[in-house]
């Protein structure tokens, strides 16, 4: 059965008195980590121990255990430095690397256990208008978008790892799409010069052809329609 304890340190309590000593909560983790913390000296900080101790306790027992509720955001930014970054492609390791520093500039995480979807939109909300590359442009969306994608791959390694409970959603933003063409300019045009020697009443069949590709070029319609 999972459990947790209480105690004081053996060389505080010889060297302050029990009185002044701290008392701490210990526990093994699903992982097998032996885990503490200090909850403080004296009657307020035996209960705060006792209360801590109970609530470990029901974690591990029920399995919502969330050892990494207080880890820093460095901490998981360090430990994917060390374990993930280094099997990485150079060009994508570099574009991550750039991603993830954007996103700590504008959003400062401090636990990695508690960004949300609202920290995602205020990314997006801050880097869209940044300066882009050409000279008085902003970053476009389509550079938005390709960051937000390597934020997202870090974060479920965070989620993975047990920093982070949930992943949030990422709200991407609309890239400006072209219209799709079927027939390119230049063929287009080679297709419209041809000449037929065959006549058609009142018609040439050059003309008769002209008109039809004219008209399905310009609005797209398909052959039996038009």
């Amino acid at each position: 059965m999972s459990s947790a304890w209480i105690y004081q340190d053996f060389k505080q309590a010889k060297k302050h008195g029990a009185d002044k000593a701290s008392w701490y909560v210990g526990w093994i983790d699903p992982e097998g980590r032996r885990r503490c913390k200090s909850c403080g000296p004296g009657l307020e900080g035996r209960r705060n121990a006792e209360k801590l101790r109970r609530k470990v306790e029901a974690q591990l027992t029920t399995g919502t255990y969330q050892g990494e509720a207080n880890a820093l955001w460095k901490d998981f930014r360090r430990e994917w430095q060390e374990k993930i970054a280094p099997g990485m492609g150079y060009g994508t390791r570099e574009l991550t690397i750039n991603a993830l520093s954007h996103f700590e500039r504008l959003v400062n995480p401090i636990k990695t256990h508690f960004i949300a979807a609202r920290h995602v939109d205020h990314y997006i909300a801050k880097r869209r208008t940044e300066r882009g590359r050409r000279r008085g442009s902003v970053v476009s969306p389509a550079t938005v978008n390709k960051e937000l994608r390597h934020i997202r791959a870090a974060l479920n390694i965070a989620k993975d790892w047990g920093y982070l409970p949930i992943v949030p959603r990422f709200r991407m933003l609309r890239e400006p799409g072209r219209l799709p063409r079927y027939v390119t300019g230049d063929h287009f045009a080679a297709i419209y010069a041809a000449r037929s020697p065959d006549d058609i009443p009142n018609v040439t069949p050059a003309d008769w052809w002209r008109a039809l590709l004219v008209v399905a070029y310009m609005t797209g319609w398909r052959i039996d329609v038009a």
